[in-house]
Protein backbone atom coordinates (compact mmCIF):
# COMPACT_ATOMS: atom_id res chain seq x y z
CA UNK A 1 0.00 0.00 0.00
CA UNK A 2 2.98 2.54 0.54
CA UNK A 3 4.19 1.60 -2.90
CA UNK A 4 0.85 1.96 -3.98
CA UNK A 5 0.48 5.55 -2.62
CA UNK A 6 3.97 6.74 -3.44
CA UNK A 7 3.26 5.93 -6.83
CA UNK A 8 -0.22 7.99 -7.04
CA UNK A 9 1.46 11.14 -5.26
CA UNK A 10 4.36 11.09 -7.77
CA UNK A 11 2.56 10.03 -10.89
CA UNK A 12 0.60 13.47 -10.25
CA UNK A 13 3.23 15.64 -9.86
CA UNK A 14 4.09 15.42 -5.96
CA UNK A 15 7.18 14.47 -3.96
CA UNK A 16 5.95 12.10 -1.27
CA UNK A 17 5.76 14.92 1.27
CA UNK A 18 9.04 16.69 0.39
CA UNK A 19 10.75 12.56 0.23
CA UNK A 20 11.05 12.55 -3.73
CA UNK A 21 12.66 14.71 -6.41
CA UNK A 22 9.77 16.36 -8.37
CA UNK A 23 9.78 15.12 -11.67
CA UNK A 24 8.05 16.87 -14.60
CA UNK A 25 4.90 15.74 -15.51
CA UNK A 26 3.13 16.35 -19.13
CA UNK A 27 0.45 18.49 -19.27
CA UNK A 28 -1.80 15.92 -20.85
CA UNK A 29 -4.06 14.81 -17.68
CA UNK A 30 -6.41 11.99 -17.09
CA UNK A 31 -8.60 13.83 -14.90
CA UNK A 32 -11.08 14.28 -17.82
CA UNK A 33 -11.97 10.44 -18.04
CA UNK A 34 -15.19 9.45 -17.69
CA UNK A 35 -16.23 6.26 -15.81
CA UNK A 36 -16.25 3.93 -18.27
CA UNK A 37 -13.00 4.78 -19.54
CA UNK A 38 -11.81 4.74 -15.80
CA UNK A 39 -12.26 1.40 -16.02
CA UNK A 40 -10.55 0.39 -19.13
CA UNK A 41 -7.87 2.10 -18.14
CA UNK A 42 -7.61 0.29 -14.79
CA UNK A 43 -8.14 -3.18 -16.25
CA UNK A 44 -5.80 -2.30 -19.38
CA UNK A 45 -2.75 -1.58 -16.59
CA UNK A 46 -4.10 -4.95 -15.14
CA UNK A 47 -3.66 -6.92 -18.07
CA UNK A 48 -0.15 -5.40 -19.02
CA UNK A 49 0.76 -6.14 -15.43
CA UNK A 50 -0.24 -9.21 -16.03
CA UNK A 51 1.16 -10.77 -19.28
CA UNK A 52 4.82 -8.25 -18.91
CA UNK A 53 5.81 -10.57 -15.89
CA UNK A 54 5.42 -13.69 -17.77
CA UNK A 55 6.31 -11.94 -21.19
CA UNK A 56 8.44 -9.35 -20.56
CA UNK A 57 8.85 -7.46 -23.68
CA UNK A 58 7.81 -3.89 -24.85
CA UNK A 59 9.62 -2.34 -21.50
CA UNK A 60 9.14 1.53 -21.26
CA UNK A 61 9.58 3.93 -18.86
CA UNK A 62 6.73 5.62 -20.11
CA UNK A 63 3.35 4.36 -20.93
CA UNK A 64 0.75 6.39 -22.32
CA UNK A 65 -3.34 6.74 -22.47
CA UNK A 66 -3.28 5.95 -26.02
CA UNK A 67 -1.58 2.81 -24.92
CA UNK A 68 -5.26 1.04 -24.26
CA UNK A 69 -6.23 1.33 -28.10
CA UNK A 70 -3.87 -1.87 -28.58
CA UNK A 71 -6.12 -3.81 -26.39
CA UNK A 72 -9.95 -5.50 -26.21
CA UNK A 73 -12.29 -4.39 -23.96
CA UNK A 74 -13.37 -7.41 -23.33
CA UNK A 75 -10.14 -9.18 -23.10
CA UNK A 76 -9.11 -7.04 -20.01
CA UNK A 77 -12.04 -7.21 -18.57
CA UNK A 78 -12.46 -11.02 -18.66
CA UNK A 79 -8.83 -11.35 -17.38
CA UNK A 80 -9.54 -9.15 -14.59
CA UNK A 81 -13.17 -10.47 -13.43
CA UNK A 82 -11.15 -14.07 -13.82
CA UNK A 83 -8.45 -12.81 -11.28
CA UNK A 84 -11.05 -11.98 -9.10
CA UNK A 85 -13.02 -15.17 -9.23
CA UNK A 86 -9.29 -17.03 -8.56
CA UNK A 87 -9.12 -15.55 -5.89
CA UNK A 88 -12.28 -15.98 -4.32
CA UNK A 89 -11.86 -19.50 -5.33
CA UNK A 90 -8.78 -20.59 -3.52
CA UNK A 91 -9.94 -18.85 -0.66
CA UNK A 92 -12.83 -21.18 -0.55
CA UNK A 93 -10.92 -24.29 -0.96
CA UNK A 94 -8.27 -23.36 0.83
CA UNK A 95 -5.35 -22.88 -1.86
CA UNK A 96 -3.23 -21.15 0.62
CA UNK A 97 -0.60 -20.73 -1.76
CA UNK A 98 -2.66 -19.44 -4.38
CA UNK A 99 -4.52 -17.06 -2.26
CA UNK A 100 -1.64 -15.57 -0.72
CA UNK A 101 0.50 -15.11 -3.94
CA UNK A 102 -2.61 -13.49 -6.01
CA UNK A 103 -3.56 -11.64 -2.79
CA UNK A 104 -0.39 -9.97 -2.44
CA UNK A 105 -0.01 -9.14 -5.80
CA UNK A 106 -3.88 -7.37 -6.15
CA UNK A 107 -3.08 -6.10 -2.69
CA UNK A 108 -0.08 -4.16 -3.88
CA UNK A 109 -1.12 -3.13 -7.68
CA UNK A 110 -4.40 -1.73 -6.71
CA UNK A 111 -3.37 1.49 -6.24
CA UNK A 112 -1.27 1.65 -9.82
CA UNK A 113 -4.10 0.19 -11.56
CA UNK A 114 -5.35 4.65 -12.75
CA UNK A 115 -9.03 3.86 -11.27
CA UNK A 116 -7.94 7.00 -9.41
CA UNK A 117 -6.27 8.62 -12.91
CA UNK A 118 -3.67 10.59 -12.43
CA UNK A 119 -0.53 11.96 -14.24
CA UNK A 120 -0.36 11.16 -18.07
CA UNK A 121 0.82 7.26 -17.99
CA UNK A 122 -1.10 4.54 -17.70
CA UNK A 123 1.24 2.19 -16.25
CA UNK A 124 4.65 2.33 -14.17
CA UNK A 125 7.35 -0.36 -14.58
CA UNK A 126 9.26 1.00 -11.86
CA UNK A 127 6.81 0.47 -9.46
CA UNK A 128 6.12 -3.49 -9.75
CA UNK A 129 9.05 -5.34 -8.07
CA UNK A 130 6.90 -5.02 -4.82
CA UNK A 131 3.49 -6.64 -6.67
CA UNK A 132 5.74 -9.22 -8.74
CA UNK A 133 6.92 -10.97 -4.74
CA UNK A 134 3.34 -12.47 -5.27
CA UNK A 135 3.38 -13.65 -8.84
CA UNK A 136 6.87 -15.13 -8.42
CA UNK A 137 5.09 -16.92 -5.08
CA UNK A 138 2.59 -18.20 -7.22
CA UNK A 139 4.80 -19.47 -9.61
CA UNK A 140 6.87 -21.02 -7.23
CA UNK A 141 4.22 -22.46 -5.73
CA UNK A 142 2.83 -23.97 -9.24
CA UNK A 143 6.40 -25.43 -9.65
CA UNK A 144 6.18 -27.18 -6.12
CA UNK A 145 3.00 -28.70 -7.48
CA UNK A 146 4.47 -29.58 -10.58
CA UNK A 147 7.48 -31.07 -8.34
CA UNK A 148 5.08 -33.12 -6.06
CA UNK A 149 2.52 -34.11 -8.45
CA UNK A 150 4.09 -35.07 -11.60
CA UNK A 151 8.26 -35.15 -11.56
CA UNK A 152 10.44 -33.20 -9.85
CA UNK A 153 12.92 -33.12 -12.93
CA UNK A 154 10.07 -31.35 -14.97
CA UNK A 155 9.91 -28.75 -12.53
CA UNK A 156 13.95 -28.65 -12.21
CA UNK A 157 13.58 -27.84 -16.18
CA UNK A 158 10.61 -25.07 -16.27
CA UNK A 159 12.62 -23.37 -13.48
CA UNK A 160 15.80 -22.96 -15.24
CA UNK A 161 14.10 -21.95 -18.58
CA UNK A 162 12.63 -19.52 -16.46
CA UNK A 163 15.72 -18.33 -15.25
CA UNK A 164 17.54 -18.45 -18.04
CA UNK A 165 15.01 -16.04 -19.57
CA UNK A 166 14.44 -13.84 -17.00
CA UNK A 167 18.17 -13.48 -16.62
CA UNK A 168 18.85 -12.83 -20.09
CA UNK A 169 16.01 -10.20 -20.01
CA UNK A 170 16.89 -8.24 -17.11
CA UNK A 171 20.90 -8.20 -18.34
CA UNK A 172 19.25 -6.41 -21.63
CA UNK A 173 16.91 -4.20 -19.67
CA UNK A 174 19.56 -3.24 -17.30
CA UNK A 175 21.81 -1.84 -20.57
CA UNK A 176 18.95 0.69 -21.05
CA UNK A 177 18.86 1.77 -17.35
CA UNK A 178 21.89 3.63 -17.88
CA UNK A 179 20.43 7.38 -17.91
CA UNK A 180 18.19 9.79 -19.37
CA UNK A 181 18.45 9.51 -22.96
CA UNK A 182 18.91 5.27 -22.73
CA UNK A 183 15.26 5.19 -20.64
CA UNK A 184 13.96 7.49 -23.44
CA UNK A 185 15.20 6.33 -26.33
CA UNK A 186 13.56 2.75 -25.65
CA UNK A 187 10.47 4.93 -24.67
CA UNK A 188 10.58 6.59 -28.56
CA UNK A 189 10.65 3.08 -29.85
CA UNK A 190 7.62 2.18 -28.68
CA UNK A 191 5.93 5.19 -28.89
CA UNK A 192 7.50 7.14 -31.93
CA UNK A 193 4.26 9.28 -31.88
CA UNK A 194 4.22 10.32 -28.36
CA UNK A 195 4.97 14.31 -28.21
CA UNK A 196 5.88 14.31 -24.57
CA UNK A 197 8.56 11.30 -24.93
CA UNK A 198 10.02 12.87 -27.44
CA UNK A 199 10.51 16.46 -25.99
CA UNK A 200 11.65 14.52 -23.00
CA UNK A 201 14.36 12.72 -25.36
CA UNK A 202 15.22 15.95 -26.59
CA UNK A 203 15.88 17.67 -23.42
CA UNK A 204 17.95 14.78 -22.68
CA UNK A 205 20.18 15.29 -25.44
CA UNK A 206 20.08 18.81 -25.47
CA UNK A 207 21.91 18.20 -21.47
CA UNK A 208 24.23 15.84 -22.89
CA UNK A 209 25.23 18.12 -25.87
CA UNK A 210 24.29 16.30 -28.73
CA UNK A 211 22.27 18.60 -30.33
CA UNK A 212 21.53 17.70 -33.84
CA UNK A 213 19.90 14.93 -31.94
CA UNK A 214 17.85 17.11 -29.79
CA UNK A 215 17.01 19.23 -32.84
CA UNK A 216 15.51 15.89 -34.75
CA UNK A 217 13.59 15.27 -31.93
CA UNK A 218 12.38 18.58 -31.41
CA UNK A 219 11.41 19.20 -34.91
CA UNK A 220 10.20 15.69 -35.10
CA UNK A 221 7.23 17.37 -32.20
CA UNK A 222 6.81 20.09 -33.75
CA UNK A 223 6.58 19.24 -37.71
CA UNK A 224 5.38 16.06 -37.45
CA UNK A 225 3.37 15.89 -34.75
CA UNK A 226 1.83 19.60 -35.07
CA UNK A 227 2.16 20.63 -31.94
CA UNK A 228 4.20 23.89 -31.66
CA UNK A 229 3.87 24.91 -28.22
CA UNK A 230 6.13 27.70 -26.30
CA UNK A 231 7.91 25.00 -24.60
CA UNK A 232 9.21 22.92 -27.66
CA UNK A 233 9.83 26.62 -29.12
CA UNK A 234 11.82 27.24 -26.37
CA UNK A 235 14.04 23.84 -26.26
CA UNK A 236 14.85 24.29 -30.44
CA UNK A 237 16.04 27.98 -29.23
CA UNK A 238 18.40 26.86 -26.80
CA UNK A 239 19.74 23.75 -29.53
CA UNK A 240 20.48 26.45 -31.70
CA UNK A 241 22.04 28.97 -29.01
CA UNK A 242 24.23 26.30 -28.32
CA UNK A 243 25.01 25.81 -31.80
CA UNK A 244 26.46 29.13 -31.63
CA UNK A 245 23.16 30.43 -33.92
CA UNK A 246 22.27 33.08 -31.68
CA UNK A 247 20.17 35.13 -34.19
CA UNK A 248 18.10 31.94 -34.86
CA UNK A 249 17.53 31.35 -31.60
CA UNK A 250 16.70 34.77 -30.44
CA UNK A 251 13.84 34.27 -33.21
CA UNK A 252 12.56 31.19 -31.78
CA UNK A 253 12.99 32.74 -27.79
CA UNK A 254 10.67 35.63 -29.25
CA UNK A 255 8.14 33.32 -30.53
CA UNK A 256 8.19 30.82 -27.51
CA UNK A 257 7.99 34.14 -25.36
CA UNK A 258 4.94 35.63 -27.89
CA UNK A 259 3.03 31.94 -27.38
CA UNK A 260 3.09 31.89 -23.70
CA UNK A 261 4.30 35.71 -22.27
CA UNK A 262 4.38 33.53 -18.37
CA UNK A 263 7.13 31.28 -19.64
CA UNK A 264 9.61 32.54 -17.51
CA UNK A 265 12.29 29.60 -18.47
CA UNK A 266 12.29 30.89 -22.07
CA UNK A 267 12.75 34.63 -20.92
CA UNK A 268 15.98 33.52 -19.04
CA UNK A 269 17.22 30.99 -21.20
CA UNK A 270 16.74 34.27 -23.97
CA UNK A 271 18.93 36.35 -22.01
CA UNK A 272 21.68 33.58 -21.92
CA UNK A 273 21.30 33.85 -25.64
CA UNK A 274 21.36 37.98 -25.97
CA UNK A 275 24.45 37.97 -23.97
CA UNK A 276 26.11 37.10 -27.23
CA UNK A 277 24.28 39.97 -29.30
CA UNK A 278 22.21 42.25 -27.19
CA UNK A 279 23.30 42.85 -23.65
CA UNK A 280 20.51 45.38 -22.61
CA UNK A 281 18.18 43.24 -22.97
CA UNK A 282 19.66 40.21 -21.98
CA UNK A 283 19.56 42.55 -18.67
CA UNK A 284 16.34 43.04 -19.43
CA UNK A 285 15.21 39.19 -19.53
CA UNK A 286 17.05 38.81 -16.16
CA UNK A 287 15.28 41.71 -14.34
CA UNK A 288 12.11 40.26 -15.71
CA UNK A 289 12.51 36.59 -13.69
CA UNK A 290 13.72 38.26 -10.29
CA UNK A 291 10.71 40.08 -10.82
CA UNK A 292 8.90 37.14 -11.23
CA UNK A 293 9.46 35.97 -8.18
CA UNK A 294 10.30 32.47 -9.83
CA UNK A 295 12.28 30.69 -7.03
CA UNK A 296 13.48 27.89 -9.37
CA UNK A 297 15.30 30.77 -11.23
CA UNK A 298 16.09 33.18 -8.76
CA UNK A 299 19.29 31.78 -8.14
CA UNK A 300 20.56 31.26 -11.67
CA UNK A 301 20.06 34.44 -12.73
CA UNK A 302 22.54 36.36 -10.35
CA UNK A 303 25.94 35.04 -12.03
CA UNK A 304 24.94 35.69 -15.69
CA UNK A 305 23.55 38.53 -15.32
CA UNK A 306 26.54 39.82 -13.40
CA UNK A 307 28.74 38.45 -16.31
CA UNK A 308 26.32 40.93 -18.55
CA UNK A 309 27.08 43.62 -16.32
CA UNK A 310 30.82 43.43 -16.66
CA UNK A 311 31.05 43.58 -20.12
CA UNK A 312 28.92 46.45 -20.77
CA UNK A 313 31.52 48.04 -17.70
CA UNK A 314 28.99 48.51 -14.68
CA UNK A 315 31.76 46.40 -12.62
CA UNK A 316 29.53 47.89 -9.36
CA UNK A 317 26.13 46.23 -10.48
CA UNK A 318 28.36 42.98 -12.10
CA UNK A 319 30.11 42.60 -8.14
CA UNK A 320 27.03 42.59 -6.66
CA UNK A 321 25.26 40.10 -8.79
CA UNK A 322 28.51 37.94 -8.33
CA UNK A 323 28.84 37.65 -4.85
CA UNK A 324 25.08 36.85 -4.67
CA UNK A 325 26.27 34.13 -7.35
CA UNK A 326 28.42 32.63 -4.46
CA UNK A 327 26.23 32.94 -2.17
CA UNK A 328 24.14 30.23 -3.72
CA UNK A 329 26.84 28.32 -5.05
CA UNK A 330 30.04 29.32 -3.28
CA UNK A 331 32.46 25.51 -4.71
CA UNK A 332 31.56 27.35 -8.56
CA UNK A 333 34.85 28.89 -8.93
CA UNK A 334 33.74 30.67 -12.51
CA UNK A 335 31.76 33.19 -10.34
CA UNK A 336 34.80 33.66 -8.39
CA UNK A 337 36.61 33.87 -11.23
CA UNK A 338 34.71 36.74 -12.85
CA UNK A 339 34.61 38.34 -10.07
CA UNK A 340 38.20 38.61 -9.81
CA UNK A 341 38.65 39.57 -13.51
CA UNK A 342 35.86 42.46 -12.21
CA UNK A 343 37.90 43.65 -9.42
CA UNK A 344 41.47 43.58 -11.29
CA UNK A 345 39.22 45.96 -13.96
CA UNK A 346 38.33 48.90 -10.85
CA UNK A 347 41.79 48.13 -9.33
CA UNK A 348 40.84 46.54 -6.31
CA UNK A 349 43.68 44.08 -6.72
CA UNK A 350 43.53 42.88 -2.73
CA UNK A 351 40.36 41.61 -3.72
CA UNK A 352 41.23 39.91 -6.72
CA UNK A 353 44.02 38.12 -5.46
CA UNK A 354 41.96 36.96 -2.86
CA UNK A 355 39.23 35.54 -5.54
CA UNK A 356 42.02 33.90 -7.86
CA UNK A 357 43.52 31.98 -5.03
CA UNK A 358 39.69 30.67 -3.96
CA UNK A 359 39.46 29.91 -8.19
CA UNK A 360 42.67 27.73 -7.92
CA UNK A 361 41.68 26.32 -4.27
CA UNK A 362 38.09 25.35 -6.18
CA UNK A 363 40.14 24.21 -9.65
CA UNK A 364 43.56 24.32 -9.23
CA UNK A 365 43.94 23.21 -12.84
CA UNK A 366 42.87 27.02 -13.69
CA UNK A 367 45.40 28.12 -16.13
CA UNK A 368 43.89 32.19 -16.18
CA UNK A 369 44.15 32.39 -12.59
CA UNK A 370 47.30 31.16 -12.29
CA UNK A 371 48.75 34.01 -14.29
CA UNK A 372 47.11 36.67 -13.51
CA UNK A 373 47.17 36.00 -9.77
CA UNK A 374 51.20 35.58 -10.35
CA UNK A 375 50.99 39.02 -12.16
CA UNK A 376 49.33 41.05 -9.90
CA UNK A 377 51.36 39.60 -6.81
CA UNK A 378 54.58 40.48 -8.45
Amino acid sequence: MIIGCIALNVQSGGDFYGLLDRGEISDASSSFLDMKSTVINGCSAHFYYLTKFFYPRGHSAFHPYSMTSQYDFLEVSLISFLTIILIIWSFIVGMRGILFGLGFYCLTIILLLQFIPVGSAIVAERYTYLPYIGLAFLVGTGMQWVANRISSHLAIVCISMITILFVRSTRLQSNIWQNHTTLFEQAAYEYPEDAFIRKILASGYWAEGKIDSAIYHINFVIEELGLETSQSIELLANCYSEKGNYIKANSLFDKAVSLDPENISAKYHRGINLLNIDLQKAIEDFDYCEQSGNEYFLPLLSGPRGRGYGMMGQYNNAIRDLTKAIEFYPDDPNFYLDRAVTYEKIGKITEASSDYRMVLTLDPSNEYASERLAIISF
